[in-house]
């Protein structure tokens, strides 16, 4: 292919990403089948069963899931921003440190803490993970002390 011609498609290229919009920028979509009733998963995470444990009482359940995906951080934590409110979980408050975002929502009685972060640190390659914790908001009042 001559200079020219290489030229020209990569403007044609460069102008049709232009028009149509990056798909980057878009919102992630939900998982059809959640792992936990009312906590959405982006589409593309698959749960990290051997880390993942769950406990239920008559009176409050007790629940860490964690997921893997290839969606970058924040991406992952502005689905949760959008998707949380529509399971009734109200949102508290957020945190940035480092590169790992941790967001905090509420429930009736439960508290739900959704960590977002690249496994192992950086990496361009890592997977995203996804620790999600929920727990009576009592427990999570003491575990925070």
């Amino acid at each position: 292919m001559s200079r020219t011609g290489f030229a020209s498609v990569l403007l044609l290229s460069v102008s049709l990403m232009a028009l149509t919009g990056c798909p980057e920028d878009a919102q992630l979509a939900q998982r059809t089948n959640s792992y936990i009733a009312d906590v959405p998963v982006p589409k593309g995470f698959e749960r990290a069963v051997r880390e993942s444990t769950y406990s239920s009482t008559p009176k409050a359940r007790r629940i860490l899931d964690v997921y893997e995906g290839g969606a970058d951080p924040i991406k992952v934590r502005n689905f949760y921003k959008t998707y949380m409110p529509a399971q009734k979980w109200e949102f508290d408050d957020e945190s940035l440190s480092g590169s790992i975002y941790t967001l905090n929502f509420t429930k009736g009685d439960e508290h739900c803490t959704v960590i977002v972060a690249k496994k192992n640190e950086g990496g361009l390659f890592n997977p995203t993970e996804i620790r999600v914790k929920i727990e009576a908001k009592t427990e999570a009042k003491s575990d925070s002390k």
